[in-house]
């Protein structure tokens, strides 16, 4: 599976919008976390699912 296909499951899999970072080649997703909204990042398909479902505890960005 491409990236672009494995992103567009897993937004529809956690109902965020992701994307792969154009000049940072990194994966992005916008979270809902206690304090609001938060970005995460990430360097795999699995690591950015890890940063999903743990958004507050997530260190990057």
């Amino acid at each position: 599976m491409d990236a672009g296909a494995a992103l567009a499951e897993i937004s529809d899999h956690f109902g965020v919008t992701c994307w792969r970072g154009h000049y940072t080649r990194s994966l992005w997703a916008l979270v809902r976390c206690d304090r609001g909204w938060r970005l995460v990042e990430a360097v795999s398909v699995r690591e950015l699912a890890m940063a999903i479902t743990h958004p507050d505890g997530w260190p990057w960005p």
